[in-house]
């Protein structure tokens, strides 16, 4: 919305007023409006302007100058400044679990030596954006685990919504003894984070 006043003493005749935006984030789709008439001391709001913000735009300030044109008189320039939020992007760890399947695993959750599983990672996202370009690292300095397939990336997540991280791949060394292997997951988005969570995988 922009309001102007006509301060001068003089009716505005063919008053025109556009908006445009050096910011690539931003896009101009209806950037003019038309007054055919403005009397003196009179404001008025520009209803009919309309710009776009791409969905990938980062929070910030952008610029949008406003130019009005009057007939035998003006031009005159404005520059507004816009802020564009960012819904923010939280994700929680739900659950973690052993998938252990034939013929590399014997389907008792358990990682036993020798064995080649899958971990699975469960995480939501409790925030009130959707979150775009998550990816989910898997990493453990413990020596009985090799990890084979430590990452799954997601092209968006949306907000409030809960689900599994399939694609994680563990090999267990022949001669692990019996203890509790300790892994990060490490979790990053576009908008938001980093965040960590401690899992634990049962040898």
């Amino acid at each position: 919305r922009i309001r102007l006043r006509n301060d001068g003493p003089g009716v505005g005749r063919n008053v025109r007023i556009s908006v445009s935006a050096s910011d690539p984030s931003v896009t101009v789709v209806a950037g003019l409006v038309h007054h055919a008439v403005w009397p003196s001391g009179e404001a008025r709001n520009s209803d009919g302007l309309l710009i776009d913000i791409a969905p990938r735009a980062v929070a910030g300030v952008v610029e949008v100058t406003v130019r009005v044109s009057v007939d035998a008189a003006g031009p005159w320039t404005f520059v507004i400044e816009i802020p564009i939020v960012v819904p923010a992007v939280e994700f929680a760890l739900r659950s973690a679990w052993v998938f252990d399947p034939a013929p590399g695993g014997n389907k008792n959750g358990i990682a036993d030596a020798g064995e080649s599983v899958f971990p699975r990672v469960r995480l939501r996202n409790e925030g009130s954006g959707n979150a775009a370009d998550v990816r989910v690292v898997l990493s453990s300095p413990d020596p009985d685990i090799a990890i084979v397939a430590g990452t799954v990336s997601h092209a968006s997540w949306a907000a409030s919504s809960a689900g599994n991280n399939e694609g994680f791949f563990v090999a267990v060394a022949p001669g692990a003894l019996s203890h509790e292997v300790r892994l990060t997951v490490h979790v990053a988005a576009r908008s938001g984070g980093p965040w960590e969570f401690e899992i634990a995988l049962p040898v």
